[in-house]
């Protein structure tokens, strides 16, 4: 465990320091069908619009928590609309069937 460490330290020398911003969705159980199909559409709309400049991880966790991490250069990144250019591309009825979740 020590050398793990050691080798960390080591490693963190080389390498910039990686941030994650977290956004998390509490979902009720019920509407949680729903919210998936949502995000296979999200997910669908980046391909079909060749979103290049989004990038997440969801985990979805077993009591409706739904968590997105994703990689951010420097804290005023966290300014910035993460889905600006998904937005600016897209139909907005995906949002707005979004929010009224």
């Amino acid at each position: 465990m020590i050398m793990i460490f050691a080798f960390n330290l080591a490693n963190a020398e080389d390498k910039p320091l990686t941030i994650f911003a977290l956004h998390m969705d509490n979902v009720k159980f019920h509407t949680m069908p729903k919210y998936e199909e949502l995000a296979k559409q999200l997910k669908e709309s980046c391909d079909t619009y060749n979103i290049q400049d989004v990038n997440w991880t969801a985990i979805s966790i077993e009591d409706g928590r739904y968590v997105y991490v994703t990689p951010i250069k420097n804290m005023a990144e966290l300014d910035k609309n993460p889905m600006g250019s998904l937005t600016d591309k897209t139909n907005m009825m995906i949002w707005v069937k979004c929010l009224t979740l």
